[in-house]
């Protein structure tokens, strides 16, 4: 990794809730990409947990990502990728059922 690169992962989101990249000790390399227009996306999830219409729960390798809010809508769902719409109030991460961060 370059010094560059360095500069731009020393305040990131991934490196603040320990999720990394994969090669520095990460087991998923998860992206999280959240948009002011009610969507959320997720690269890498490994699969849906929970999804009950106010919640969401993704898993990402030993963490879950956990999305609430209004009219939650699953737009997309593939094996690189999910998308969520909504009204989105709360992001948290999950580990062994407890709140991350």
């Amino acid at each position: 990794m370059g010094s560059r690169e360095r500069r731009a992962r020393r305040g990131s989101l991934a490196r603040a809730f320990g999720l990394g990249l994969p090669g520095e000790g990460a087991s998923d390399g998860c992206a999280l990409h959240i948009a002011p227009a009610g969507w959320v996306q997720v690269e890498n999830c490994r699969g849906i947990e929970r999804f009950d219409g106010t919640s969401l729960v993704l898993k990402i390798g030993e963490r879950r990502v956990c999305i609430e809010g209004d009219e939650l809508c699953v737009e997309v769902y593939r094996e690189t990728m999910t998308a969520v719409r909504g009204r989105i109030f709360r992001v948290t991460f999950l580990r062994d059922g407890r709140e991350e961060g």
